[in-house]
């Protein structure tokens, strides 16, 4: 009977795992050198979002701690937007919101296609936004698709 209950728990919490993953956005972020001094004068955050595969909503991502202490003196300046594999449900939106709220990318990710990678110049459009230590969540938005995936690169430069 023991077995069965230790059992049962385990198969729950594997399959409560697998529910939690599919809807995370998980980032990388790499610095490019500049090729005459080696020093890194730019990087790109890479957020890959995947929808829940029951009700295809996403989980606003925070930028890590790790990250943003990396990006404290850079400037965001543009983003690209690439359709996955199953890709979200046409004209999705996606937000970069601050501490305060406010989408520092001024609603210029609103509207992102399924089929093409977009790319889009957000300063001076919107305004150079420099990190610092402000926080910043990615909130994808606007898909009825499960399981669908995208990725978003924003690159920041001094």
């Amino acid at each position: 009977m023991k077995r069965i209950l230790i059992v049962s728990i385990v198969l729950l919490l594997l399959a409560w795992c697998s529910v939690a993953r599919a809807v995370e956005c998980t980032q990388s972020l790499v610095g490019i050198r500049d090729h005459q001094t080696q020093i890194v004068g730019k990087y790109e955050l890479t957020f890959v979002c995947t929808a829940s595969s029951s009700d295809a909503t996403y989980t606003p991502t925070p930028i890590s701690a790790a990250n943003l202490a990396r990006l404290a003196t850079f400037f965001l300046y543009r983003a690209e937007t690439a359709p996955g594999s199953t890709p979200p449900q046409d004209q999705y939106d996606i937000t970069v919101v601050n501490a305060n709220g406010v989408d520092v990318v001024g609603a210029l990710l609103m509207n992102r296609s399924r089929t093409s990678v977009q790319d889009v110049l957000l300063a001076p459009a919107s305004g150079y936004y420099q990190i610092g230590s402000s926080g910043l969540t990615v909130t994808p938005t606007g898909n009825n698709v499960n399981s669908a995936a995208f990725t978003l690169t924003l690159e920041f430069t001094k």
